[in-house]
């Protein structure tokens, strides 16, 4: 079983560089907390298909057709999500940060 995250509480501060510190610690502790995260995820994903061909199941890759046709029913959905379950400003960071991210793997 994995260690259960600690929490880091909140951040006290007397001046400006032991701020500076804390928020430091505090990105590099999320960071790490992110690798864990994406580690573990993606670790389970791959038991999850494993099974699945054990038990007899195929598993199929995408092709970059599904793959479009997949993401334009994804957008399809955003005005029901933007604004009324994710705030509209973090909506807008994450879908501009998502196509930043995949111009980049382009």
């Amino acid at each position: 079983m994995a260690e259960p995250m600690k929490a880091l509480g909140m951040l006290e501060t007397k001046g400006l560089v032991c701020m500076i510190e804390g928020v430091d610690a505090m990105l590099k502790a999320a960071r790490e907390a992110g690798a864990q995260i994406k580690t573990k995820s993606r670790a389970e994903s791959n038991e999850s298909v494993a099974t699945v061909k054990k038990n007899g199941l195929k598993v199929q890759a995408a092709t970059p057709d599904v793959e479009t046709e997949w993401r334009k029913l994804a957008e399809g959905l955003y005005p029901q999500i933007r604004g009324k379950i994710v705030p509209a400003d973090i909506f807008d960071e994450v879908v501009r940060l998502l196509q930043e991210y995949r111009k980049g793997k382009s």
